[in-house]
């Protein structure tokens, strides 16, 4: 033990006192290396602030957190203080107390959407118990009746095969329930028609020996058909096209009897329609429509006194008169009786200006005078 306590202080030893200090550590004013107090460099020179080291002063406050919107996101901040009563709600991203929408799923019940129903054991079916519910049960029924037959009208129904009597063991279970030998389907060669009589469907009969080149006929018999060499056509007798003939065909031109009537004017044909009394009347150059036979027209008209005026050129008098159905294709004619007008100082004459009428006179009447006119048509 001495040896290893060798050059040891006993456990009551005691340190001195230092008095006297030396090197850097007795005349530093500051820290020789700066260190970092939060992001503060510190070198004990001078004192250092919270705000410097990046701490939040003692006082600070913070806003609650910023809600979301559809087109905008939320911002962190302090939870929003609930209202009294609200102990059941949640917050909800728009910074509301809300309860959330209903998420609990309720199956429907209605007849169809019903699950199968829980219980049941081995054996047992599900049965019809009312509408959209079943119910487990035994299947009690297992007996079953022969099969049901068809008729012309209904269907059968499915049962087991009804049992075939002694001897019937060649027969075959017919759709109406009964054993039966199936009908005679042995079929024999066609029937022959003949020049008064159809013939038969049936097999087509064997050809002899030799009769390789030969066709079945009508008549139910293997023969070479009639010769089908065709010379050329005549005049009398129908025939096949002569190079002559197809020569002269190709030296037609395409059309050639294609023939179009010209519609131009003096090529048109009488119009259709009309009645019997009608008449074709002009209506454009080379064409002609029908209509009724223009007759003259008369009528009377009276020449005032007062609406005699002279024209400044010819120093006649006129007077404009109207006449219903006057057109520039007719003549007016004036009949005055001058035998009764026995003071007119000179003659009246009608005048048609392509449409527009007015008699003339050298002299105005003194009086009113009464015309006869007729309307002549001239074009």
């Amino acid at each position: 033990m001495a040896p290893k306590l060798a050059g040891k202080s006993d456990k009551n030893h005691t340190h001195s006192a230092q008095t006297d200090i030396t090197g850097n550590a007795g005349t530093a004013i500051k820290l020789k290396t700066a260190r970092k107090i939060g992001n503060a460099s510190f070198d004990g020179s001078a004192d250092i602030t919270l705000a410097q080291m990046g701490a939040a002063a003692s006082g600070h406050t913070h806003s609650n957190m910023k809600a979301a919107t559809a087109s905008a996101a939320g911002a962190a901040g302090l939870v929003p203080a609930p209202a009294a009563g609200a102990q059941g709600k949640y917050l909800r991203g728009d910074g509301t107390w809300q309860t959330p929408p209903n998420t609990v799923y309720t199956h429907p019940t209605a007849a169809g959407n019903k699950h199968i129903p829980a219980g049941g054991s081995s054996g047992q079916i599900l049965r019809w118990s009312s509408d959209g519910t079943a119910a487990w049960g035994a299947d009690n029924n297992t007996t079953y009746g022969n099969m049901k037959a068809a008729t012309a009208s209904a269907a059968g129904g499915a049962g087991l095969v009804p049992a075939p009597a002694a001897g019937a063991q060649a027969k075959f279970l017919r759709a109406d329930g009964t054993w039966q030998n199936p009908p005679n389907t042995t079929y024999g060669n066609m029937g022959a028609a003949t020049a008064s009589a159809a013939g038969k469907a049936g097999l087509v009969p064997a050809p002899a020996a030799g009769a390789q080149n030969k066709f079945l006929r009508a008549d139910g018999t293997w023969q070479n058909p009639p010769n089908t060499t065709y010379s050329a056509a005549t005049q009398s007798a129908n025939g096949l096209m002569t190079a002559a003939d197809k020569k002269k065909l190709d030296g037609i031109a395409a059309s050639a009897n294609n023939y179009s009537h010209p519609t131009s004017a003096g090529n048109k044909h009488i119009p259709t329609g009309g009645s019997a009394g009608k008449i074709l009347k002009w209506s454009a150059s080379g064409t002609a429509v029908w209509g009724e036979e223009s007759l003259p027209i008369t009528g009377s008209i009276t020449l005032a006194k007062a609406s005699w005026v002279q024209d400044t050129t010819t120093k006649l008098y006129k007077q404009t008169k109207t006449i219903s159905g006057l057109t520039a294709k007719h003549r007016v004619d004036l009949d005055i009786d001058y035998a009764v007008e026995m003071d007119l100082p000179a003659a009246i004459r009608p005048i048609n200006n392509n449409g527009s009428f007015y008699a003339i006179t050298a002299e105005p009447p003194t009086k009113d005078i009464t015309a006869q006119y007729t309307l002549i048509l001239t074009k």
